[in-house]
């Protein structure tokens, strides 16, 4: 077989969990189907970056920046079709809420959440306005939907009006901790200069649902009478970047690792904080 995989969203480092889904999935299959061909269709910004190492696995270039969401949009549903009949897909992925509507082979598309639909989440107009409308519209035309857990499949029957016998549960995979044997050494918090004892999260980019402010606030609160430092793992808002309250001696940011080196950083700490308002899983 021949199956393509819609990885036109992908900016490494700000992609976040659909990043590290799709990558790790990618290589999974290619692995386990050693006699299929895999396509991931890339734009600009990601393609070249060595991610997909399989012989079996092919990058398609797709000349459009990663973070031009206007353009990719208009790639998706315009370009990629073409694309897909031209290199005879036998089944196309997107793992990323969207897809192409009039795609010319059968595809699937996997919708881990519906945060676009929670007013909570805070996810500005610009942004939640297409992603609704697509998202909406590929979980109708795909030929089937994946989602990560029950709660985000009766969210989206509920909200998108899909029906249930369409929406397949696949759970999660426990990625990269359970590879924590082949770590190479240096990649723990003694590579990194910490010491224990300390407290590990995710800064959540961009996103207000993460609540990465209120995280900071509650630790500064509470750290005088406390040992533990805390450790922000990943790209922190630019909102929290433009104030004095990274500078606190216990605050320690790290931004975009590789995966190699987040989950001996999780296990090694005396806390692991989710601090989010919303997650599909």
């Amino acid at each position: 077989m021949r199956i393509g995989y819609d990885l036109l969203y992908l900016v490494p480092g700000v992609s976040g969990g659909v990043e590290v889904y799709a990558l790790a999935l990618i290589d999974a299959i290619a692995r386990l189907y050693p006699d299929n061909q895999h396509l991931v269709f890339l734009n600009a910004t990601t393609a070249g970056r060595g991610l997909f190492q399989r012989a079996n696995v092919l990058e398609v270039h797709c000349p459009f920046p990663g973070e031009n969401r206007c353009l990719r949009y208009l790639w998706q549903q315009f370009v990629l079709p073409l694309q897909a009949s031209a290199w005879r897909l036998d089944v196309l992925h997107a793992p990323s809420y969207t897809g192409p509507l009039f795609c010319p082979c059968p595809w699937v598309v996997t919708v881990p959440d519906v945060n676009f639909e929670d007013q909570n989440v805070g996810m500005p107009a610009t942004r939640r306005i297409p992603l609704s409308f697509f998202s909406r519209r590929s979980a109708r035309r795909a030929g089937h939907v994946i989602t990560i857990s029950r709660a985000s499949k009766c969210e989206i029957v509920r909200k998108l009006g899909i029906d249930a016998g369409k929406i397949t549960v696949v759970h999660l995979g426990p990625g990269q901790i359970s590879r924590m044997a082949a770590v190479p050494a240096g990649c723990g918090p003694e590579g990194h200069g910490i010491n224990a004892p300390y407290i590990t999260a995710f800064a959540g980019g961009g996103n207000p649902h993460k609540n990465l402010a209120r995280l900071l606030s509650a630790f500064l609160k509470i750290c005088s009478d406390h040992e533990e430092k805390l450790v922000l793992i990943g790209r922190i808002p630019r909102r929290i970047r433009q104030q004095r309250i990274l500078d606190h001696p216990k605050i320690i940011t790290l931004g975009h690792l590789p995966s190699a080196e987040i989950g001996p950083l999780i296990a090694g700490s005396r806390l692991f904080v989710v601090q989010s308002t919303y997650e599909g899983f």
